[in-house]
């Protein structure tokens, strides 16, 4: 009977050690890794030049992540983010930036007004937690 104790006692210790050394990463780790990654910008680019749109026109990310795009036209225009309402006045080969937090999720389309022409999209993905 000891021993039958014994070997119940030494499985317990055993398992409690693998869980100690195996366990998920603590919430507190996981918020950190989230926050420095929301704290990085990404940085986009788009530029229209003789009717021909060329850079980012497909931006992916997450939830909560910062942006930044640059945006440069060759004419005269205002560039519009449906879903944001944000909007930049963009003057003739001048660049502009606009710059957000993506808060979110959704397929979102940036248009320029005045041509009333779509020019990119922007995929804001929820954050998924494992």
């Amino acid at each position: 009977m000891v021993r039958f104790i014994s070997l119940c006692v030494v499985a317990l210790l055993i398992l409690a050690g693998s869980y100690y050394w195996l366990k998920p990463s603590s919430p507190q780790l996981q918020k950190q890794n989230t926050d420095s990654a929301e704290a990085t910008t990404m940085n986009f680019s788009i530029e229209i030049a003789n009717g021909n749109i060329s850079g980012d026109t497909l931006m992916t990310v997450s939830v909560n992540q910062k942006i930044a795009l640059q945006l440069r036209c060759d004419k005269k225009d205002e560039a519009h983010l449906h879903g944001y309402d944000l909007s930049r006045h963009l003057p003739a080969g001048e660049a502009q930036t606009l710059q957000f937090t993506a808060s979110k999720a959704g397929r979102f389309t940036i248009e320029l007004h005045e041509s009333h022409r779509e020019i990119a999209v922007l995929v804001v993905q929820p954050n998924i937690s494992h």
